[in-house]
């Protein structure tokens, strides 16, 4: 009993290890953290399917898909356009109708990618998807707009 105990904590990290893992979206060799950008969703209470706040993943970048549960990657400096899935409830990931989302990415900052259904009801039923990108090193939103704003 003792060993499988001791292979519990060993398992989560693993497993939390490979769920956090950075996607890049360029060719070539990983580049250092001051020479790329780095882009997360905000996935704050996405396993929980009764949680309406806000969260969004990017799904795609440049027409580049990079999955659902791709919730951080890097980028290179320069122009990007991201497709923004904003899910009605925790489970609910639908891949259609992606927000369009272009912003400038600086190196060394980090972006997160956020978004609010307004009006959506129990089990994900109706709403208005809204989706920002904000700058957590500037504070600014570079992209969309804040429905708070």
């Amino acid at each position: 009993m003792t060993s499988f105990s001791r292979l519990i904590p060993l398992a989560l990290l693993l497993l939390g290890s490979t769920a956090c893992s950075t996607t890049r979206t360029y060719e070539g060799e990983c580049r250092p953290r001051g020479e790329v950008a780095i882009v997360q969703g905000s996935l704050a209470g996405a396993l929980n399917p009764f949680h309406w706040g806000e969260r969004a993943v990017g799904f795609t970048c440049d027409d580049r898909r990079l999955g659902t549960w791709s919730n951080k990657f890097e980028v290179l400096p320069g122009r990007h356009t991201l497709g923004v899935i904003v899910p009605t409830t925790g489970f609910n990931f639908e891949k259609r109708n992606p927000i369009p989302m272009s912003f400038h990415a600086e190196a060394g900052h980090t972006y997160v990618v956020r978004g609010k259904n307004e009006g959506v009801q129990p089990f994900g039923i109706g709403g208005t998807p809204e989706a920002w990108i904000e700058d957590s090193t500037s504070g600014d939103t570079v992209a969309g707009r804040h429905p708070d704003s």
